[in-house]
């Protein structure tokens, strides 16, 4: 099992004022998969607030590396916030959501005109309209720009999630994404903060929690 790591400031090439803790390494023992069947599993016991890790591409030894996806737990929806925006990204990145089916929810590339990280909220303000409102467990991904997840190759996002500033609900699609992406993407280090998530309790803890079984009512779909 992945443990809970305190990153020493001294060993990463941010400065220490990006960290809040505690913090989840992605890289520490085994990289994430790209795929919802092969995430990580974030199992801090509690509140994440920060994950660090690399998209290596492809390197001699390794298999390719353009994405990666993490299991979670959002546990208050109305602050719930994933964020790239800080100094601890060195590429053009992307970030999308996904409920505990594989369902696609939100997807954004730029926070704002004036960068290239991305920043999820709870809430989309283009493509379909979809809320986070109920706690439960969920999936992210982070890729570099061009590389962006696709069902049998067509992409599920809206064409204006590449637009600066949006966060843009996904195709109203009710099919599990099955794990492909478009091709290859940009690549570098990140370090992402991330409020409203903790780590995925165990199943038994899961259940008393009442994170199990909500299916299609994790988020709500408004019609536009």
């Amino acid at each position: 099992m992945r443990t809970m790591r305190l990153i020493a400031a001294a060993t990463l090439f941010i400065g220490p004022a990006a960290f809040a803790g505690p913090d989840w390494d992605g890289d520490i023992e085994s990289d994430a998969g790209s795929t919802i069947q092969t995430a990580q599993k974030i199992t801090v016991g509690g509140p994440v607030h920060t994950v660090v890790g690399r998209l290596a591409g492809i390197a001699f030894t390794l298999e390719p590396d353009f994405q990666d996806v993490y299991q979670i737990a959002i546990t208050d929806p109305g602050t719930f916030v994933i964020d790239l925006t800080g100094a601890g990204l060195n590429f053009d990145a992307c970030l999308w959501l996904f409920d505990e089916r594989g369902i696609p929810l939100l997807g954004n590339n730029d926070a704002n005109g004036n960068t290239t990280a991305p920043k999820l909220t709870n809430t989309s303000n283009g493509g379909s309209s979809i809320t986070i409102t109920m706690p439960g467990i969920y999936y992210f991904a982070v890729s570099g720009i061009n590389s962006q997840p696709v069902q049998w190759g067509e992409p599920l996002w809206p064409s204006i999630v590449f637009e600066p500033g949006i966060v843009a609900g996904a195709f109203g699609t009710k099919s599990p994404w099955e794990g492909s992406w478009s091709g290859d993407g940009a690549v570098g280090e990140y370090v992402m903060t991330v409020q409203g998530v903790s780590g995925v309790p165990a199943p038994g803890a899961i259940a008393l929690l009442g994170l199990a079984g909500l299916g299609g009512r994790l988020a709500r779909r408004r019609r536009a």
